[in-house]
């Protein structure tokens, strides 16, 4: 009686196995997908205060938008995990002073208030696109407010 028990539980672990793996494997990936989404979030977040840092430095010729843009692409583009090329399509900068949006970034007083504002639309990575359907589309945003000198 003992070999029937036996035979009766030979695909248990196969059966076990298969219910198993798929959901480790889920959460695997889930833990690093949350990963890079936050180390993206940091590096979004250090891209609006180096623009911010550059753009309040005092000089004879006060930078314009475009050039504010370009320390933003420059340093988030080069930094963000994407498993390819980032893109720069992807990537929003606002700029303010005092609050209300900037047209052009050489018109400010050295006691105003400079805003920069990054938004990045973040593209899962890992996690198959069954699961993407459940999430909404991820933008990943920081700003930064720094008084001009």
């Amino acid at each position: 009686m003992n070999v029937n028990k036996k035979n009766g539980q030979r695909g248990a672990a196969l059966v076990e196995f298969t219910l198993v793996v798929p959901l480790l494997l889920l959460f695997l990936f889930g833990i690093i997908e949350f990963s890079v989404i936050l180390y993206d979030k940091a590096v979004v977040t250090n891209a609006s205060r180096e623009a911010a840092r550059e753009w309040i430095e005092y000089t004879p010729t006060k930078m314009t938008n475009s050039e504010v843009e370009d320390i933003v692409e420059n340093y988030a583009l080069n930094r963000l995990i994407s498993f390819g090329t980032a893109n720069p399509s992807r990537l929003t900068t606002t700029f303010k002073i005092n609050g209300a949006n900037a047209a052009d970034t050489t018109a400010y007083a050295t006691t105003d208030l400079l805003t920069v504002e990054v938004q990045y639309l973040y593209d899962f990575l890992l996690l198959p696109a069954f699961v993407q359907g459940f999430i909404p589309d991820l933008t990943l945003s920081a700003e930064t407010v720094m008084r001009a000198e």
